[in-house]
Order: structure tokens, then sequence, then C-alpha cells
């Protein structure tokens, strides 16, 4: 069976519209918790901790907004 791959071009497409969505979601979430003056500084740091352990495929947030895997070869 031959394995298609994507050319090169869709791999850096992919890459840039990923990285502008979560640097969206990034700015977007900081300045929600900026509305809060009560919201500790570790807490930010852990958002993305504890999505992880919170489903089962073990997914940090940014890889469920982003629809991306890691995948450990």
């Amino acid at each position: 069976m031959k394995e298609n791959y994507p050319l090169l071009m869709d791999r850096i497409q992919s890459t840039f519209i990923d990285t502008l969505f979560i640097l969206l979601l990034m700015f977007a979430f900081a300045n929600l918790l900026d509305k809060f003056e009560t919201v500790p500084d570790w807490v930010r740091s852990w958002i993305s901790f504890l999505t992880i352990n919170t489903n089962p495929h073990k997914r940090a947030i940014h890889d469920l907004v982003s629809g991306s895997v890691m995948i450990k070869a």
C-alpha cells in the first residue's frame, strides 16, 4: 500500500493557520482572565495541565482547539 503524504505547502499552511488560531485564543483567554482581579497567576499556567488530565486521550487545550494530535514515533 502506497502512503500519501501532504505536500510541504499544505503542511506550512496548516501550521500557520493553527499558530494564528492558538495565538488568537491565547489573547482571548488572557483578556478574559484579566477582567477578574482575583485570578491568581498559577491558574493561568495550569489551565493546559488540567485539560490533559481531564480527557481520555491526554490532549492539552491547545491540541483540542487546533485538532492536532501528538504521535510518538
